[in-house]
């Protein structure tokens, strides 16, 4: 949970939102963080949401002479909001775009009238949660999921 961002350093370029112009980037780089994140869910599914979100303003963009990380929001109520999913493309990570980025979005989301902002991660990834700990995000509670297979 958040609700004040600490101070971090930045990194070169800057956040944005995504545009339209964006998606074909989106599109890969979406894929392959569910792939790398081993998320069990319909690639397609997920990728075709995109435009969409894109459009709704609820993807950022870290762009460094080109995009090189996202991290996309939904809401939570009327106070509230989600960040997810996070990546950055293996070739521009150990740059602080991740976290420049995942800061510059959660102040705007706290000036826009958010007032609590959360994220799951998953514990066994130190590089994502010393990012979220760096930005200011305190641990609420574990949540474990279990993906049941038919082996049959």
């Amino acid at each position: 949970m958040l609700t004040e961002v600490a101070d971090v350093p930045t990194a070169t370029g800057e956040a944005r939102i995504a545009r339209g112009d964006d998606c074909d980037w989106l599109f890969e780089a979406v894929y392959d963080f569910l792939v790398e994140a081993g998320v069990p869910d319909n690639p397609d599914r997920v990728i075709a949401a995109v435009p969409r979100r894109v459009n709704s303003g609820h993807y950022w963009i870290w762009d460094d002479a080109g995009a090189a990380a996202f991290a996309a929001w939904t809401p939570a109520g009327d106070d509230a909001a989600r960040i997810a999913p996070v990546y950055t493309a293996p070739d521009a990570r150990k740059k602080g775009y991740a976290t420049a980025l995942v800061a510059s979005l959660s102040r705007a989301l706290l000036r826009d009238g958010r007032q609590r902002l959360f994220l799951l991660t998953d514990v066994a990834n130190p590089t994502s949660n010393a990012i979220y700990s760096r930005i200011g995000f305190k641990a609420q509670s574990d949540i474990y999921h279990f993906d049941l297979v038919d082996r049959g």
